[in-house]
């Protein structure tokens, strides 16, 4: 059963979605040896969306404290970051806010697919050419571009919450659930969705190279009754696929 957020909210160290941190020894509080200088000031940009959770004191603390122990090593800021979620899961003054990680993770493979370089999506005339026979033999090829995230947070839902100008009155709906998203780019757009884990499920069966008919078996193992044809559709139409091969022959482009 769902966990409304007041139940995970029972100690005090532990925030509401969207409640601020303070450095008064209260829930989330500063050490004092972190510190206090902005982030802004380096250069460097970390994702505004755990500023928008944490408040600026805790955010510019959490940031500083980051970079001093990994500063950038890249004359590309926009590679800059990736570490951040393995760091929070270990950042003390986070403890209390579980998700953060989670959240990090979500907010790099949003930057990262924006940044990422321009690919050929794969071109549904080319797949429509393989005989339906072949279909269970094919390997689909994830695109670059594509990041699958299962969490035991609604980090998706806190995202696109946080999408909205006035994102609050959706914060106190949120129920802490496990999610599973997915991240893509198409035409320049990048999207985040939940989805089913049967879907996560598929997309992590093909990531790791199984066949469609493998991938497949895996997913409605959990959801008999999931719905193949749209979830492919749904990579087709946000460019998540970059390409596929036949067991039985050499791959394609």
């Amino acid at each position: 059963m769902a966990t409304d957020l007041a139940g995970v909210n029972r100690t005090t160290r532990v925030r509401r979605f969207g409640q601020p941190c303070t450095a008064s020894g209260r829930a989330g509080g500063l050490p004092q040896q972190l510190p206090r200088r902005s982030p802004l000031n380096t250069g460097i940009h970390l994702p505004g969306l755990l500023k928008q959770l944490v408040g600026d004191e805790f955010f510019n603390a959490l940031a500083a404290a980051f970079i001093e122990q990994h500063p950038s090593r890249s004359g590309n800021l926009h590679h800059y970051g990736q570490e951040l979620a393995h760091w929070l899961a270990g950042f003390a003054p986070a403890q209390s806010l579980p998700y953060l990680p989670d959240l990090a993770e979500l907010e790099w493979a949003v930057h990262r697919a924006y940044y990422a370089a321009d690919f050929t999506p794969l071109d549904s005339a080319a797949l429509a050419k393989v005989p339906p026979a072949s279909w269970p033999n094919l390997t689909l090829q994830l695109a670059p571009t594509l990041t699958l995230l299962r969490s035991d947070w609604p980090i998706g839902t806190l995202w696109l919450a946080h999408q909205n100008a006035n994102p609050d009155a959706a914060l106190q709906q949120i129920e802490a659930i496990a999610e599973n998203v997915v991240v893509t780019r198409c035409a320049g757009q990048v999207t985040v969705q939940c989805i089913s884990r049967a879907q996560a499920t598929l997309i992590a069966s093909l990531a790791a190279g199984q066949t469609l008919d493998g991938a497949t078996q895996q997913a409605l193992a959990l959801d008999p009754k999931l719905d193949l044809q749209s979830s492919l559709l749904l990579l087709f139409q946000q460019h998540g696929l970059s390409g596929f091969r036949l067991a039985d022959q050499p791959g394609q482009d």
